[in-house]
């Protein structure tokens, strides 16, 4: 969050003075800028494979629910 925040106003103000207000080693912050598009891209395809499940396997989805008396599993429309 802090990485953010510097990342948004290092348009306004120096990085070295907004990094030294929020105690963050220089090294740390500019690893974060070169690793943030992977961390991006990660969450994209994770996106993408979520909307390709539900597209393709929601109408061959069983409901499952659970018997009350017994830990049975029936399966139902």
């Amino acid at each position: 969050m802090k990485y953010e925040l510097v990342d948004e106003l290092r348009v306004t103000y120096p990085v070295s003075w907004l990094l030294e207000i929020a105690y963050i080693k220089p090294a740390s912050y500019y690893k974060w800028r070169k690793n943030n598009h992977k961390r991006e891209e990660k969450v994209r395809d994770e996106q993408e494979i979520r909307e390709h499940k539900k597209t393709w396997l929601e109408p061959f989805s069983i409901r499952i629910k659970a018997s009350s008396t017994r830990q049975k599993y029936t399966a139902t429309d």
